[in-house]
């Protein structure tokens, strides 16, 4: 499990190292596309051959075109499998060349020539990569016409970790415009080799914009089998010229832990950098030969499917008397993904848990985690037990429930799981049943956005409508609020705005939840103004809530707000984990904690501010820390 952590960090810091590094931890989790499971529902063109001659682009878009001096850096610490810390690094650099391709609208060829590689014993073995020769074969980038990457293709031969690093070089380098030309601040839905990220661009000088995105993968709701904890956060910062990309300079750093339910192991942290800088129009003589036919789209999901069995199956009477030990510890999370990858190279033990939990014979705890790693499996055979489970109105509504949990928290559900589900939110003889399974919905539709955006819009549509049914009860009115959330829908940000002004406090605090995926340039100022009248305190940490999910690029003045002002010393504790959490990726922020420490009354508040201005001591809430402080 030690060694694993190496490899699941790796993945994590979007580099080249990355994808087999991590690739078992991303076969589990899925794809970087951070879905909260709202509490009440867990209780309730055809490519050719191109020439080489450049094409004239959009006087508007920004891409790599030119020969590049290119620099990379890697750098890993954690626990190593003895069990002392030790570090991992790597260090190259070469000439990257980029080639618009004629006759393919978007396409650029791209070859690498790489000068200098120190790896370190730990970085090699990590990622397999003794060198940089794998880096050598030329492989193709394709824009859409915003400047996002849209597609990257590699040839056959291309080791799994030199994709990794060129795919992460590559889409750390993309540049999307601005759909105002004048804009000085925008923000843009793009993919990288994780998955989806919201990034925020600003112009800070002429010809000088600066992205930023980060985001925390340790929001779960407790329940959740989450085997990876991660908080990161990333910069980059191009120059600008007629040409388009002059240069660029990218940083990304984070820390992750592998946890369980009810525990996490130690913290890794990890940081990748990497710097483009324009010294000459590319020879293009070498483009004529590259092929996209030839090569293979990347496909960071299928990755991760070959590294899959890295992670042992389990026998399925061990996995069980595991799971049932008491207390819960780190070792249940290590368990419960053996057992997914058990139950998906073992299609006959999924019929066999489906039995299991319709005698009833098991305990909450435990049937929880067999629907965790039924969830984890990912087979068409382990969703449709899913699928079956919740749509068998004769099963307790409690076991359900934890259906409907585990089915909201998956990256990806099938076709049949996911009609089935759309059945089940749209039946109006149990409205309750309907509300709750819609949050499962929301959550599925915003994991289509990237790879399905019309069919996504499909599912945002129908929640919509849904969602206006006159009559809801109150606990449904919540769900269906959680579920516009889960969908991150631009169209329902008018309908959860004006739930903020909701007679109820608890609609009110689900309105709020609900922001969390929404532009924050476009609620920042509705909710300051919510945050100025609002009275009620959870309503209150539902909106710091959801600015810790925005960053503090745009919520920071809000958040600092709270923290200094505000008479709740609950509202105070939230916006000081909300900072505290951002200061992982953003240590100088701290200094707000400190500030804050020196003027703070209340004993609860001024404890968890020390707690904080702690690197490391993150936790929620308050009395989590002074609790395990006392734990022998």
């Amino acid at each position: 499990m030690k060694n694993r952590n190496w490899k699941a960090a790796l993945l994590w810091s979007g580099a080249a190292v990355v994808l087999l590094a991590g690739a078992a931890w991303l076969a589990w989790r899925g794809p970087r596309q951070r879905t909260e499971a709202d509490e009440s529902a867990a209780n309730a063109p055809g490519p050719g051959r191109p020439s080489a001659v450049a094409v004239a682009r959009s006087e508007n878009l920004a891409a790599l075109a030119g020969t590049y001096a290119w620099q990379y850096t890697a750098s890993l610490r954690g626990p190593a499998p003895q069990g002392e810390t030790a570090t991992a690094e790597l260090s190259a650099h070469g000439d990257w060349q980029a080639v618009v391709l004629a006759g393919q609208p978007g396409w650029s060829a791209v070859r690498v020539a790489v000068r200098g590689w120190q790896a370190n014993e730990a970085m090699a073995a990590a990622t397999g990569l003794q060198d940089g020769a794998g880096l050598a074969q030329p492989f193709a980038v394709r824009l859409d016409d915003a400047g996002k990457v849209a597609e990257i293709r590699f040839g056959p031969t291309v080791p799994a970790a030199a994709q990794g690093l060129l795919a992460g070089v590559a889409m750390g380098a993309q540049f999307a415009v601005a759909a105002d030309p004048a804009a000085t601040e925008w923000r843009s839905d793009e993919r990288d080799p994780q998955g989806r990220v919201h990034a925020n661009y600003k112009r800070t000088a002429p010809g000088t914009v600066q992205k930023t995105w980060q985001g925390s993968g340790s929001d779960r709701q407790r329940g959740e089998a989450d085997p990876l904890r991660l908080a990161e956060q990333a910069q980059a910062t191009f120059a600008l010229d007629r040409s388009g990309i002059a240069s660029v300079q990218f940083s990304r750093q984070g820390t992750m832990q592998p946890a369980s339910i009810d525990g996490a192991g130690p913290s890794t942290t990890f940081r990748v950098a990497f710097g483009l800088k324009r010294l000459a129009p590319a020879d293009a003589s070498w483009a004529t030969r590259v092929s996209v036919a030839t090569l293979q789209p990347f496909d960071a999901a299928a990755l991760a499917r070959v590294a899959q069995p890295r992670v042992l199956p389990v026998e399925f009477d061990q996995a069980v008397t595991a799971l049932s030990t008491r207390p819960r510890t780190a070792a249940h999370g290590e368990m419960q993904q053996r057992l997914a990858v058990t139950l998906a190279q073992r299609p006959a033990l999924v019929d066999h848990v489906d039995h299991r939990l319709r005698s009833g014979s098991d305990d909450e705890a435990l049937q929880g985690d067999l629907l965790q790693a039924l969830a984890g499996a990912g087979t068409a055979r382990a969703h449709k037990v899913l699928g079956d489970v919740l749509s068998d109105e004769a099963l307790p509504q409690r076991l359900r429930d934890q259906t409907l949990f585990a089915v909201t928290a998956m990256t990806h559900a099938d076709a049949g799981l996911l009609q089935q589900l759309v059945a089940l939110m749209q039946d109006r003889k149990d409205p309750a049943m309907a509300a709750a399974t819609a949050v499962a919905v929301g959550a599925q539709a915003r994991n289509l956005e990237a790879d399905q955006p019309q069919q996504a819009e499909t599912l945002r549509e129908t929640l919509r409508r849904e969602a206006a049914q006159p009559g809801l009860s109150l606990q449904e009115t919540c769900n269906w609020l959680a579920a516009l959330g889960n969908a991150a829908d631009p169209k329902a940000l008018p309908d959860i705005l004006a739930k903020l002004d909701d007679p109820l406090a608890e609609v009110r605090t689900s309105a709020a939840h609900a922001l969390r995926f929404q532009d924050p340039l476009a609620v920042r100022d509705a909710m300051a103004l919510a945050m100025a009248n609002e009275k009620d305190a959870e309503v209150k940490a539902a909106l710091l809530h959801a600015a810790r999910w925005m960053g503090p690029a745009h919520m920071q003045p809000l958040v600092e707000k709270a923290l200094r002002f505000d008479a709740s010393d609950a509202v105070r504790l939230a916006a000081a984990y909300t900072v505290a959490s951002w200061s992982v990726q953003a240590p100088a922020l701290r200094a707000l904690l400190a500030t804050a420490l020196q003027t703070e009354k209340a004993p609860q508040v001024q404890e968890a501010l020390k707690n904080y201005l702690q690197p490391g001591r993150i936790a929620e809430p308050f009395h989590a820390v002074e609790a395990q402080e006392r734990a022998p």
